[in-house]
């Protein structure tokens, strides 16, 4: 890929922003719009868009009809955007949903960065380390000797088990596969059966989860003891209710898009590592 490539970069948070600087730093001439802490590099999106052939989105891509962006500047409507992107574009972007069919309609190309696996891998380490922020944050007692309970072994179970136990937590794992129940128990963690929980819910102090499905049930949650904190690292639909959380007078809280929330200068950088990656494995 040559250095004289161009990005025409929309909206988002402050992850753009690093990405942005992060793509300068690289070389690359990188056009703005409503990205935070840069000026629009053109009075109106059509001239940011113009003769552009690639373009990056944020994540994720759009809430509803409009591209996300912070507060302050005027809603980009996806018919907007369509109306003024260069012929045969390339949007990079995440979660793009239905929005994807649309843009492709117009004859656009969408490549979802967030489904990429250099991304999900290298993600993974700030979500593990946004989470133990948050749990220091929310719990009345230290993570030493407190008991955890991590629901799935993946990418970010497997981190995140890893950091718990160093900073002293008993740690149980649950999964389902035979293969990571006992991978768990050769890391020194104690094991579970995800959804069935054998070893009982009320012993713990805290209950992460990081699987994408709904694998701890209402009656479930009310078997925890009242002071158990719980929280989702997953994507939807994850693996709780939250509101069924506050029902039953337990605290529970969100960890969605933790490495743009604790760390987006990482998160901004491995977002533009994985479209260079990308661009350069694919031209």
């Amino acid at each position: 890929m040559s250095i004289a490539t161009s990005f025409t970069v929309l909206g988002g948070d402050r992850r753009q922003t690093w990405l942005v600087r992060y793509l300068q730093k690289q070389g690359f001439h990188i056009r703005t719009f409503h990205v935070p802490e840069f000026p629009d590099t053109y009075g109106s999106l059509a001239d940011c868009l113009k003769d552009q052939k690639y373009c990056i989105l944020p994540l994720p891509s759009f809430h509803d009809d409009y591209l996300t962006q912070e507060d302050g500047d005027q809603p980009i409507h996806i018919e907007t955007l369509i109306s003024t992107l260069a012929p045969s574009a390339c949007l990079f972007g995440a979660r793009f949903g239905q929005q994807a069919i649309r843009l492709e309609q117009a004859g656009y190309q969408t490549i979802d960065y967030s489904a990429m696996e250099q991304m999900a891998i290298a993600n993974a380490v700030p979500t593990a380390e946004g989470a133990i922020q948050l749990l220091m944050e929310a719990l009345p007692i230290t993570l030493h000797n407190a008991r955890c309970l991590l629901i799935g072994y993946g990418r970010i179970g497997k981190l995140l088990a890893h950091r718990l136990k160093a900073l002293g937590s008993y740690v149980t794992v649950s999964a389902r596969k035979e293969a990571d129940l006992a991978m768990i128990e050769a890391f020194g963690y104690e094991s579970d059966y995800t959804g069935l929980y054998h070893c009982g819910l009320e012993q713990y102090d805290c209950i992460i989860n990081t699987v994408p499905a709904r694998i701890l049930s209402k009656a479930q949650i009310a078997q925890t003891n009242s002071q158990c904190l719980l929280l989702e690292l997953a994507s939807a639909p994850g693996g709780f209710d939250l509101s069924q959380c506050k029902d039953l007078g337990r605290a529970a809280i969100s960890g969605a898009q933790l490495p743009g929330k604790v760390a987006p200068a990482t998160a901004g950088q491995i977002i533009a590592e994985t479209i260079l990656s990308y661009l350069d494995f694919n031209h």
